[in-house]
């Protein structure tokens, strides 16, 4: 990368850093005023709203994979058991449900367009179902139809139908210009489709990566955004990153409910110690028995448990010395192997030069 390259890297870098921390100061973060938050619920109901994608689950590739880690599962799992939980979500209600694998959980799929309240919700015993845009499915099934078709050439474009949506997702489309023209294709499709409606028109909304079609269409809310970049939104706090806030369930022996902590603290800030595992190469390393039998003989007045533990640490640190010995032994290598091509220039250069002297010199005698 050239050097002007690297400062109008830096200076745009900048520019992001200013832009957000300005729109922070009408969007303060969630977690530096969260008691000042929390003291708005005093003698209310809470009830949490959640976004799946980017907020249960990390942003991928392939909108198949965009899949719960355990630990968020246990911690939705706990949440939805002490709180009215509703996940609002692009997808349709079948493919959240899916992912979420709870029953106690309320889904607002199409962007509220296909909802499914859990049963017991208002006292019912039945699941109850609101989709008041049903009459256009048949039109939004021409409309994902259309759009298979005009974007089955494209690389790494797909097409979902996520029911009252029709999403296009594009990230994994790597040329420029044909994502350029997947965003022209759909402007197109929507355009001539609202030109034979007379009715209230379909409309287009891009999220990262993806473009969604959908029907255009007295609760005290607190809203928070989870985005790394500035952007519109009705919504009072932020949060940077998911990862930003540490939620857990705790065990309370007094109570059926299970109290949850949230701390700031954030994951990749945190050392943890991994778990021993021994690796069966190891059987091929001829210094690995004196290893275990020294640290195994070292304390032979303690416990078997102590002396595992001892002898774990011992082979985590020999397996550690030998990663960085064979780091060391492969740069030496890849140093002698360039010397190496170094002298093979220099002797080709000097039998160059000898057999030209060589040449020269016959045509004297």
């Amino acid at each position: 990368m050239s050097t002007s390259s690297k400062k109008i890297d830096s200076i745009a870098s900048s520019d992001a850093v200013v832009d957000y921390a300005s729109w922070k100061v009408s969007h303060p973060p969630a977690l530096d005023i969260f008691d000042e938050i929390f003291q708005k619920t005093k003698g209310k109901q809470i009830a949490l709203f959640l976004d799946y994608d980017g907020t249960l689950a990390g942003i991928v590739d392939d909108p198949a994979e965009a899949k719960m880690t355990r630990k968020m599962y246990q911690v939705l799992r706990d949440v939805a058991n002490s709180y009215p939980t509703s996940i609002i979500t692009g997808r349709s209600v079948m493919k959240a449900k899916e992912f979420l694998k709870l029953e106690n959980v309320n889904v607002s799929g199409s962007h509220g367009l296909d909802v499914q309240l859990a049963q017991g919700v208002g006292g019912s015993q039945k699941t109850i179902i609101h989709q008041p845009a049903a009459q256009f499915l048949p039109k939004i099934a021409e409309i994902l139809k259309e759009l298979h078709a005009k974007t089955q050439h494209i690389n790494g474009c797909i097409v979902e139908d996520n029911k009252f949506c029709a999403s296009v997702h594009y990230r994994m489309v790597t040329n420029q210009s044909e994502k350029e023209t997947v965003k022209d294709i759909v402007k197109a499709v929507l355009n001539d489709f609202n030109k034979k409606t007379d009715n209230k028109p379909m409309k287009l909304s891009g999220g990262k990566m993806v473009l969604n079609q959908r029907r255009a269409e007295g609760m005290d809310g607190i809203g928070i955004v989870v985005s790394d970049t500035p952007k519109e939104t009705s919504s009072m706090y932020s949060l940077r990153n998911p990862k930003e806030c540490n939620c857990s369930t705790l065990i309370s022996p007094y109570s059926d409910h299970s109290p949850i902590l949230i701390t700031s603290e954030q994951d990749f800030q945190r050392w943890r110690r991994h778990r021993f595992r021994f690796e069966n190469s190891w059987f091929l390393e001829p210094n690995l028995f004196p290893v275990i039998a020294t640290a195994w003989s070292s304390h032979s007045l303690q416990d078997i448990v102590y002396r595992l533990s001892t002898s774990s640490t011992a082979l985590q640190q020999w397996s550690r010395a030998r990663r960085i010995d064979a780091g060391n032994i492969q740069k030496s290598l890849e140093a002698k192997l360039l010397r190496c091509h170094d002298l093979i220039g220099s002797f080709e250069q000097a039998d160059n030069e000898y057999q030209s002297a060589r040449r020269e010199l016959q045509g004297y005698m």
